[in-house]
């Protein structure tokens, strides 16, 4: 087994985030509404831990949509060999991240429309 240093793994993990922006639309579009709830939480002036919310949030997006991806890949790979189950692991996979968006938004709303409220009116 070949022994590979903490650097190298982070090397090959940020080779992997790039490869999936570079090619998966959704994912570039989680991740810049990621980036800009961040922003706007800043800018908002968030506590420490209503920040720590957002970040834990998006980064709960952003990693199911890169799971999302790679099991697509993984599943292209391997269809010819298995039935009509490939249509329905993506699906449940799409499905999850759905779910974490959809709770994203809630978490969003939660947060920013009172801070909002407060600021502006």
């Amino acid at each position: 087994m070949v022994k590979r240093s903490v650097f190298h793994s982070f090397i090959h993990a940020f080779q992997g985030f790039r490869t999936a922006y570079r090619e998966e639309k959704n994912l570039k579009t989680h991740t810049l509404i990621g980036c800009g709830a961040l922003l706007l939480a800043l800018l908002l002036s968030f506590s420490t831990l209503e920040l720590a919310i957002v970040c834990v949030v998006v980064s709960l997006v952003i990693a199911s949509e890169l799971l999302n991806s790679a099991l697509e890949r993984f599943s292209d790979i391997v269809k010819p060999r298995v039935s009509g189950y490939v249509e329905n692991v993506k699906d449940i996979m799409a499905a999850c991240v759905l779910v974490l968006s959809v709770n994203a938004a809630l978490v969003g709303a939660l947060l920013y429309i009172p801070k909002i409220i407060a600021r502006f009116f």
